[in-house]
């Protein structure tokens, strides 16, 4: 209609935009209970064979490395490729423990006092705690502290064993180890298979909303859309995946379906018969893409409905009904969507245009 105007020049027609507010406002959130599960059973696995490697090695410090498999598995455990950050947790782990021996058996011994131990420690740890101001380098200034920290183990008094520190320190390095040679081996899928998954919870979405069957909660259902973009975009931006006009995309079918969804049983006789239509053509698209793990060309036939809506509608004569015009407006933006290389939209029936007020 706005092209039909400009095209037309209608110099006394005062049309202005109707900007519509949609409530987004929810707690629902997308949660991947499969990855979930997957994340902890891995980490309950590498506990287990950690625990039985040092039971049948009979090692006296392999509590130490079981203690740190269960450390470097759950610190790590919700993150779609664990491994390279339990890589940098073992590096920093090590520059820890060579910073430590320095401490403990060259800087330490040198202390009479409290006052003197404090001056000495406040050195290096000033040193590092200013690398937290640094996003960049708060994950390293975190490894370094408190590993740091815990392996220095400070006593009233001063009595360190070579022995039992060489012994726990080499057990921190094996349970790292593990940890991360065990995540490489059970996960080597990474951020594609967290973005696959992601967009099949969306498509499996749009299919059951515009099959009707999740129409108890819109807001759960806008929230929980947004919620998955959120997490899309960052994995998108670190794969270097072309996909997020399609995931954009998606977003604007979801929320036009549910305009779709909330106004069609306003629309009566053909025009509401021809919103089903729509509705069950956009669940057969999405059922495709869920059956063929890729999101399909849209089917012309889809396009096809979209048009016949739009003018059973515009036959309506209704122009001025704000649940005709939210139909419209889904329609318009779901064809949008869908067939962004589409022809323009030819309109059967050409209506008068109206005195004023906003258009689709």
């Amino acid at each position: 209609m706005l092209q039909q105007l400009i095209a037309e020049e209608h110099p006394t027609f005062q049309w202005k935009p109707a900007y519509r507010h949609w409530p987004v406002g929810g707690t629902a959130r997308h949660y991947d209970y499969g990855m979930m599960a997957f994340s902890s059973l891995q980490a309950s696995v590498a506990i287990f064979l950690a625990c039985q490697l040092w039971i049948q090695l009979g090692w006296t410090d392999g509590a130490g490395a079981v203690i740190m498999v269960a450390i470097a598995s759950c610190f790590f455990a919700a993150l779609d490729e664990p491994a390279p950050m339990m890589r940098t947790f073992l590096i920093w782990a090590v520059v820890s423990i060579a910073l430590t021996t320095v401490l403990l058996f060259m800087v330490i011994p040198a202390a009479y006092t409290f006052e003197m131990l404090v001056a000495m420690l406040a050195i290096p740890f000033l040193l590092v705690g200013t690398l937290f101001t640094r996003p960049q380098f708060t994950m390293i200034a975190m490894m370094l502290t408190v590993n740091t920290a815990t392996f220095l183990s400070l006593q009233g008094a001063y009595d360190t064993d070579f022995t039992a520190f060489f012994n726990g320190n080499v057990a921190t390095v094996v349970g790292v180890s593990f940890a991360l040679l065990f995540s490489l081996l059970v996960r080597p899928f990474g951020i594609e298979l967290a973005i696959r998954r992601l967009r099949r919870a969306s498509w499996h979405d749009l299919a059951e909303t515009a099959a009707g069957r999740r129409l108890d909660d819109y807001t759960r259902l806008t929230a929980r859309m947004l919620d998955r973009l959120g997490l899309l975009i960052p994995r998108l931006a670190a794969s270097g995946n072309e996909q997020l006009p399609q995931v954009f995309n998606e977003l604007r079918a979801g929320f036009s379906v549910l305009h779709l969804q909330r106004e069609e049983n306003a629309q009566a006789g053909p025009a509401g018969v021809a919103v089903q239509q729509v509705l069950d053509a956009v669940e057969r698209h999405y059922r495709q893409a869920l059956a063929q793990r890729q999101q399909p060309q849209a089917d012309v036939r889809l396009l096809q409905c979209i048009d016949d809506a739009l003018n059973q509608l515009l036959a309506s004569g209704r122009r001025s009904d704000h649940h005709l015009l939210t139909v419209l407006n889904a329609l318009v933006e779901l064809r949008i969507t869908l067939f962004p290389a589409a022809g323009s939209y030819a309109m059967a029936v050409s209506p008068p245009l109206p005195a004023g007020g906003s258009t689709p």
